[in-house]
């Protein structure tokens, strides 16, 4: 799919539909699949690892300006989670960011009051409580694994092997509330009504998610709302363009249309 977006961008620029850009896809799977693009004790510094390394790589290596006007941030599903935190975390890195399908931007659907699948959530827990060393990862479902990678990164813990993290559930089956408040320390929807990450957000030349309305994965529908919701209420307005898709479906067609034109109008190019 890297291969078909790196044909599309020649043919736009060949063209005359976008400016000229170098897009740059780091590697930022672990062991347990994801990163959540966050630095942890137990799996790495992976926010340093794109935020400072991956980004003075390719300005030392490659022919760009190299400032934050002229670089933008781009991630879909999980990587929009990462998109949304680089933004705000980071404006003078990046001024743009494009956000798509992004899941985890609401922790209060995703893990707190509101989550509509409690008991699967609790059994996944279980399911992972159940695990004796490092290689029972590999036969967990989909979702434990997603909730190993997440916890890694938001409750790591280097004296709680298997995993080294402190578990959302306890042994009774009761929701920890210290860890859970860990858990929202990460979520954008609590960070962006913070002063210091709104007025980074304030700060960028253009912000916009988008997600397919039939988007079939836990939360990322009503999450993209919900942090869009927020994004008007602080001034951002219409970032947000839900389209008739599902989670993938769509993921070329919208690059053509809507991405890379969005990055070719807001990122200062050369002249």
């Amino acid at each position: 799919e890297n291969y078909s977006i790196e044909i599309l961008i020649n043919q736009l620029i060949y063209d005359g539909t976008i400016e000229p850009m170098i897009l740059v896809s780091p590697d930022s799977k672990n062991r347990f699949g994801g990163s959540f693009y966050t630095n942890s004790i137990v799996t790495g510094n992976w926010e340093d690892y794109i935020v400072n390394d991956v980004v003075q790589f390719i300005d030392n290596n490659y022919r760009t300006i190299s400032n934050s006007d002229s670089r933008g941030i781009l991630g879909f599903s999980l990587g929009g989670y990462g998109t949304v935190m680089f933004a705000m975390k980071h404006p003078e890195i990046f001024s743009a960011a494009y956000a798509m399908s992004s899941g985890f931007l609401a922790f209060e659907y995703d893990f707190g009051s509101r989550c509509p699948w409690e008991s699967d959530l609790k059994s996944e827990f279980e399911e992972i409580a159940a695990c004796k060393n490092l290689t029972d990862f590999d036969a967990l479902t989909t979702w434990a694994q997603i909730y190993v990678a997440a916890s890694t990164a938001i409750a790591p813990n280097p004296s709680a092997p298997p995993f080294y993290f402190d578990p959302l559930f306890n042994s009774n089956g009761e929701k920890v509330d210290s860890v859970l408040q860990r858990f929202y320390s990460y979520d954008p929807s609590r960070l962006i009504l913070s002063d210091k990450y709104k007025e980074n957000l304030l700060q960028l030349n253009a912000i916009k998610l988008d997600c397919g309305i039939y988007d079939e994965v836990r939360g990322i529908y009503v999450g993209n709302i919900h942090f869009a919701n927020i994004l008007d209420s602080i001034g951002i307005e219409n970032a947000f363009e839900p389209f008739p898709g599902n989670h993938t479906n769509k993921i070329i067609e919208r690059m053509e249309s809507k991405i890379l034109p969005f990055f070719s109008e807001h990122l200062v190019h050369e002249k």
